[in-house]
């Protein structure tokens, strides 16, 4: 699924602040344009987050949908915005706090809160809780390590699962700054190995203009029996 940017207005911000390896213009692309340029990327990316899991939810009902969100604010932002774009909210969704406690599996699905559909957490908030009755994770790409991203990933596989296969999916900037931090992101213990080559990565300037946005294809991973540390984001 692809999504543009809202107007032409956000594409060409985009195309000013980012260097040319990442499909913008800025030859002197400094840290100071990167910083600017990541919260208009999250802030598209996160619209066309929302939209996806609310077509889950209305497409998949019975999978339900996890939903891994940068910090409190954040978090807020994801269930706003169900709620008041895709009317999803109230008991089908329940916000995850940094002590919070949940156990929703299909043993208990007729008794623990049977009307939800929709869990937003925080990359704070990875341990503690179990969502085996949910087959599909949604995410974009945060500032976090390997460890971090195993514990959120173990929410929904470990012993308990059921589904034959479990749907994690990331939305990205197709071809920009979080895109590119994304093709080394799972494959690196800390984000910081991640920054230092994200700016070099060189890709066609020209993709970022009609597809700023994307959500990559679903990765489908089998339910782990093992320890919460098996499976990777």
């Amino acid at each position: 699924m692809v999504a543009e940017w809202g107007s032409t207005e956000e594409a060409e911000r985009y195309r000013v602040l980012a260097p040319l390896g990442l499909g913008g213009v800025n030859a002197r692309a400094g840290p100071q344009d990167i910083h600017a340029l990541i919260p208009h990327t999250y802030a598209r990316c996160t619209q066309t987050l929302a939209e996806r899991v609310a077509a889950s939810v209305r497409e998949h009902p019975e999978d339900g949908a996890f939903v891994i969100a940068r910090d409190r604010t954040h978090q807020e932002e994801i269930v706003r915005l169900l709620a008041n774009h895709h009317r999803i909210g109230g008991r089908k969704v329940v916000m995850l706090g940094r002590h919070s406690a949940l156990n929703l599996t299909a043993d208990n699905a007729k008794t623990v809160r049977p009307e939800c559909l929709v869990v937003v957490t925080t990359l704070a908030h990875s341990t503690g809780y179990t969502l085996t009755r949910f087959r599909r994770c949604f995410s974009l790409v945060y500032p976090s390590n390997y460890a971090t991203r195993e514990q959120l990933a173990a929410r929904i596989n470990r012993i308990g699962q059921r589904a034959k296969s479990i749907v994690y999916t990331t939305v990205v900037d197709a071809g920009g700054f979080w895109d590119s931090v994304r093709l080394r992101h799972s494959s690196v213990k800390s984000l910081n190995d991640v920054l230092k080559h994200a700016v070099a990565h060189t890709i066609d300037p020209r993709s970022i203009a009609k597809h700023p946005t994307r959500v990559e294809p679903a990765r489908r991973s089998k339910p782990s029996p093992r320890s919460l540390h098996t499976h990777r984001l």
